[in-house]
Order: structure tokens, then sequence, then C-alpha cells
């Protein structure tokens, strides 16, 4: 599904270190929640500024995280609403996925 998202640009975000190997499921997950193309893409769009925020915060594997500190992701203020859903959501596709310990 990323590849139909973003034809050029679709290594960009696959390549991502962390979120890289989620990116594709995160992209179907939301779809299946209902969301519209332009949505989804909106949400990808912010990977590479999470990636930069865990690392900032020395999270090198999603497993690293617990189920409080992904709610607390979902705490931050963001600079906008959008990016707050987008955290927010991925909070739940990690939980859902099992990804991050309890």
């Amino acid at each position: 599904m990323l590849i139909d998202l973003f034809p050029r640009a679709h290594a960009r975000y696959a390549s991502l270190p962390l979120l890289g190997p989620q990116m594709d499921g995160f992209a179907h997950w939301l779809a299946d929640k209902g969301l519209s193309t332009l949505s989804i893409r909106n949400r990808i769009l912010r990977a590479p500024r999470l990636e930069e925020i865990l690392s900032d915060r020395s999270i090198h594997c999603l497993g690293e995280l617990s189920q409080t500190e992904l709610l607390e992701f979902g705490a931050v203020p963001a600079a906008d609403d959008s990016r707050q859903s987008a955290l927010v959501q991925g909070h739940f596709f990690v939980r859902v996925r099992g990804s991050a310990r309890q």
C-alpha cells in the first residue's frame, strides 16, 4: 500500500530505521479503520518527524516503549492536531501489533 500512496517516494518511508518496517502495515491499518487516502498520506508524511522524536529520546526499538510511554507520546503538545492524531493512531497501531512492552 505504501507504494500506491507514494509511487516515487515510498522508499523514503520504508527505509526509516525504526518506523520503516511498520509503515506499510500502518497504512493498511489506517485504511481498514476507514481513513481516506489523503488522511493516510498525511499521517505517513509525519513518520520522519516521529522517527526524529524517538531518536532524540534514545529510543531505538519500538519494543523499548511501554504502554505508558506510548500514551505519553499522544499527550505531547503537538504543533497541530493532525500530528497529534498521527501520534495517537500510531500508538494504537503499535499496541494492536503487540510491539510495545506492557
